[in-house]
């Protein structure tokens, strides 16, 4: 069975969405869809944006992995 193309396609939606960290479209995502999403919405803010931290780094050569504090702000959507 696929989530993809299923009456439950939000849900790979999101996880795909999870998955690349991608912030600018978790912030369009429909989160209503859900209670429980709805209900934890802040701990899924956070998990996101640690996930495109977690993309940042790991998309760096080994060799150089130094993140100026302006570049991980900025990228992870946070002040």
């Amino acid at each position: 069975m696929s989530l993809k193309n299923s009456g439950e396609s939000w849900m790979y939606e999101l996880l795909e969405i999870f998955n690349k960290g991608d912030i600018a479209r978790y912030e369009r995502f429909d989160l209503s869809k859900n209670d429980i999403l709805v209900k934890n919405k802040s701990t899924l803010e956070q998990k996101i944006r640690i996930m495109k931290f977690l993309e940042i780094v790991f998309n760096l050569p080994k060799s150089d992995r130094v993140i100026r504090f302006a570049t991980i702000a900025k990228e992870c959507a946070v002040p």
